[in-house]
């Protein structure tokens, strides 16, 4: 005769075997998914990684290339003389054997660079400074008599306001493109212009430009504030 309490008793143990077996088989599936994601954000990491060191890289050959760049910059500069104004509280080089026009009407200064009008290419560089101004339109008016290549020049100046300061640009035709503004600032009350324009209107060589460009950019990068 089957002894039915032994059966049951075997249904139970294996039933719990069976359950057992389950929450372990559940355990390892988890673990293995864990595992899984945490290897996958490793590579994910490692990539990052990777990434980030190229970019170190490019930046630290970036970085020496200007520390080289400054040091030449330094080089071409080193005789040249400097121009300190410390009413407007800068400072900045220019080569020495340009002439210096230094003029301030109240609050409004400016201060022209010119290379000396014997040479090949006339340069000029002028450092425009405004107080605030209060409002105003535009307009155009007849500047100082300038020498360029041996030729007495009336350039023409374009006064227009910048917000609540004013700033002007100087041409020598209404239709020339030797002038150009390179960058702003305003500081305190001052605003701080950079202009420059290659003297020879009737050539517009691209090398002649590039000197141009060269030299302004060499010049503007001795620019610095000083304490007053």
């Amino acid at each position: 005769m089957v002894n039915l309490s032994k059966i049951n008793w075997l249904t139970i143990v294996l039933v719990i075997a069976i359950c057992i077996a389950g929450v372990f088989v559940y355990q390892w599936w988890q673990a293995k998914g864990e595992l899984t994601r945490q290897i996958g954000q490793n590579e994910n990491l490692m990539k990052q990684v990777d990434e980030l060191q190229k970019e170190i890289g490019k930046l630290e050959k970036e970085i020496e290339e200007l520390k080289i760049s400054e040091e030449k910059a330094i080089e071409k500069t080193a005789g040249w003389k400097t121009y300190k104004n410390e009413f407007h509280r800068f400072e900045i080089k220019y080569p020495g054997e340009w002439k210096v026009k230094d003029k301030l009407f109240g609050e409004r200064g400016q201060v022209s660079f010119l290379k000396e009008p014997s040479s090949d290419v006339g340069f000029s560089i002028g450092i425009n400074i405004y107080a605030e101004h209060d409002g105003g339109g535009y307009d155009i008016t007849e500047g100082e008599e300038v020498i360029v290549e041996d030729r007495v020049i009336r350039p023409f100046i374009y006064h227009y306001p910048i917000g609540n300061l004013i700033s002007f640009e100087m041409c020598l035709g209404k239709d020339s493109e030797s002038a150009a503004e390179a960058c702003a600032e305003e500081v305190g009350n001052f605003y701080y212009q950079f202009s420059f324009y290659c003297g020879r209107e009737d050539s517009k060589e691209e090398i002649e430009i590039n000197e141009c460009n060269k030299l302004f950019n060499q010049i503007i990068f001795t620019f610095q504030f000083i304490e007053k």
